[in-house]
């Protein structure tokens, strides 16, 4: 699903600097299992309006931004990753890993 997402953004009118269309990723609606979508809020390289358009098509999709996450969130130890993806696989509600 990244990699649609990259070449979907890759390949717009006008290069990587404009918005470009997600329409090539309408697959995304006949998805049927339950689907985690992690974006990093930090992320300098695919921003998290991305992340809200993939999770935005497909149904049954809960979208986490992880704070302080950059590109590579899922790996570099960035706190919150493991709680978010643990609640998400046990079906439980996110974990507020900042209340306030």
């Amino acid at each position: 699903m990244a990699r649609a997402a990259w070449e979907a953004w890759m390949n717009s009118a006008g290069g990587p600097s404009s918005r470009p269309s997600l329409g090539r990723l309408t697959a995304l609606g006949r998805l049927t299992a339950p689907t985690l979508v992690t974006a990093g809020a930090d992320d300098p390289i695919i921003p998290a309006w991305i992340a809200r358009a993939l999770a935005g098509r497909i149904p049954d999709c809960r979208l986490e931004l992880i704070d302080d996450g950059g590109h590579l969130h899922l790996f570099d130890g960035t706190p919150g990753v493991l709680d978010t993806v643990a609640s998400f696989l046990c079906g439980s509600e996110p974990i507020d890993n900042n209340p306030q």
